[in-house]
């Protein structure tokens, strides 16, 4: 993989990315299970964000299931995050490719193989919840 970071650049407004990829998550089969204004978070601890960000954790949790049935250590990478952030007037969607996730973790010789088959459709459903989003 040449480059871990999955980025897309969207029509939309910061917020208006973040309300659209928690109304896409479902149609993918996830669930929305946190959302962070991280602008929000920040100020309430007299922190100034340079960017405006939201977050959006998604997950899918007999995906989830299966992978901590694999490795527990992998529980510290859930759930999935989609963040939501603007730069020099252009709004971007990213999130880190679960191959590239994956890779950090002990996983058993004998599960690799699923592990991999998880992280390969996690990746190509938060790319079209992304994709959905882009407006």
């Amino acid at each position: 993989m040449d480059n871990p970071i999955i980025t897309v650049e969207t029509s939309l407004s910061v917020d208006e990315a973040a309300e659209a990829i928690q109304s896409a998550t479902p149609e993918e089969g996830f669930g929305v299970v946190g959302f962070h204004n991280l602008n929000e978070t920040m100020a309430k601890k007299g922190v100034e964000c340079p960017y405006q960000v939201r977050i959006v954790e998604v997950c899918q949790p007999k995906i989830a299931a299966g992978m901590i049935g694999m490795e527990p250590t992998i529980a510290g990478a859930m759930p999935c995050r989609i963040a939501i952030f603007d730069r020099e007037g252009k709004t971007y969607l990213t999130t880190i490719a679960a191959s590239a996730l994956l890779g950090i973790f002990s996983v058993p010789e004998d599960q690799r193989e699923l592990a991999g088959s998880f992280a390969k459709d996690i990746q190509e459903t938060l790319g079209r919840i992304m994709t959905r989003a882009q407006g």
